[in-house]
């Protein structure tokens, strides 16, 4: 928690206020580089390799690159590249410590059996969660337009692999690599829901601590207890595919209505 503070607060610091955002992103490879290198060093030394998650790897950061390109808000080249390679690397080092430690963490190393169900789960928590969603706004007095479904479904692919990877599944595995084993205690679970949730949301609200602290710990709660508790959840005790399709979907139909 320290460390993610020390980086909300580097990257507000050090963001350009004429371009939003800029902090996320600063506070975003301030958190990301330093865990995925020092578990890449762990996986590439200490464990066996996989060519299969290798290749599932390398799937799933040009399905993060492909959707990040095709946001509607834009995205620069180096960018989708970036978040392309950190999440194929994040996969690729989750999964060679979480093979060391069987039975930790479910669904990660299922067949296509496994797969189906799990993504089934997804899809009904999605479609729930999705609709939660859209109901402040329309309260709100915001009219939802459909806007362009296509770009919005790929578009999606982004946010679901590459925040499910970085900030949560990966996360797991460097616990497990950290602790070896998952808390099984009240404090413990809790502590570990902490770890998980925090650093994911705080990320998308270091601009706007300092210009709207009031309205930034709102809605870090509010994004914090309907989503990511049950990503965490789902991505502990269902499997990181069911969470990636829980996210994909909820980003889908948010991302459709032009939100």
């Amino acid at each position: 928690m320290a460390y993610t503070a020390a980086a909300m607060l580097i990257g507000t610091v050090i963001s350009d206020p004429t371009q939003p955002g800029s902090g996320v992103m600063a506070m975003y490879w301030i958190i990301a580089v330093p865990m995925l290198g020092g578990m890449l060093w762990h996986a590439f030394h200490q464990v066996r390799h996989s060519a299969f998650h290798a290749l599932v790897g390398v799937t799933l950061g040009i399905a993060v690159a492909v959707g990040n390109l095709n946001a509607a808000t834009g995205s620069a080249p180096e960018r989708a590249v970036g978040f392309g390679v950190l999440s194929g690397l994040g996969w690729y080092a989750a999964t060679r410590i979480l093979e060391q430690h069987p039975g930790l963490l479910p669904g990660w190393d299922g067949g296509p059996r496994t797969l189906r169900r799990l993504m089934m789960i997804g899809l009904g928590f999605g479609v729930v969660l999705g609709a939660v969603n859209l109901v402040l706004p329309v309260l709100g007095g915001s009219t939802l337009v459909v806007t362009d479904v296509p770009r919005a479904v790929i578009s999606a692919l982004e946010p679901a692999i590459h925040e499910e990877v970085v900030f949560h599944f990966f996360p797991l595995a460097w616990w497990v690599a950290w602790r070896g084993s998952l808390p099984t205690s009240r404090w413990g679970r809790l502590g570990l829901y902490a770890f998980l949730v925090v650093p994911h949301d705080l990320l998308h609200f270091p601009d706007m601590i300092t210009t709207d602290p009031m309205n930034a710990m709102f809605g870090a709660l509010y994004t914090s207890l309907l989503f990511g508790v049950p990503l965490v959840y789902l991505n502990r005790r269902r499997g990181v595919q069911a969470a990636m399709t829980t996210h994909w979907t909820i980003d889908a139909v948010r991302f459709g209505v032009g939100m």
